[in-house]
């Protein structure tokens, strides 16, 4: 089997540790303030408290975008050639993240996009599951592993 690389959006809140334990690959989801989208990596909370403070509304969120998402796999299948990128998704629900990725998966061959159905640490707990099930078994059948990451999925609710 070729090498999994997993990966998510940065909504899934994994701690710094796990990112690196699973070397879990993290792409942007997006804050909007005002009407101005920034990278959820370029606010800090710091600054929405004060904005929140500020104005009385509260930022809104924005799903990842197709383009970002291409760049974003792309970036991992150069580095990690040959792999398997199995991304397991923001819930479908409240972003149109999922979707997003979705839209682009043709362009891979190797690239399996999974809705969580979860948010947060609900999406953690699905990435580590399936991390762990990779190094417990690592000649699992890729079919197998969707399967059995998709029947975790539905036992874990963080919504």
């Amino acid at each position: 089997m070729r090498k999994i690389i997993f990966s998510t959006e940065s909504g899934s809140d994994l701690s710094p540790e796990l990112i690196e334990k699973y070397e879990v690959q993290v792409v942007p989801m997006h804050i909007v303030i005002d009407g101005v989208s920034y990278s959820d990596q370029e606010i800090t909370s710091q600054y929405m408290l004060a904005y929140y403070e500020r104005s009385k509304y509260n930022p809104t969120t924005g799903p990842t975008t197709e383009a970002e998402y291409l760049t974003f796999f792309e970036a991992i299948f150069r580095k990690h050639e040959p792999c398997t990128i199995i991304h397991i998704g923001y819930s479908s629900k409240p972003s149109q993240s999922y979707s997003n990725a979705k839209k682009i998966q043709a362009q891979f061959e190797h690239l399996v996009i999974i809705d969580s159905q979860n948010i947060s640490g609900g999406i953690a707990a699905v990435l580590v599951y399936a991390a762990e099930l990779v190094k417990r078994e690592p000649q699992m059948d890729l079919a197998q592993l969707v399967r059995q990451i998709e029947a975790l999925r539905a036992k874990v609710k963080a919504l």
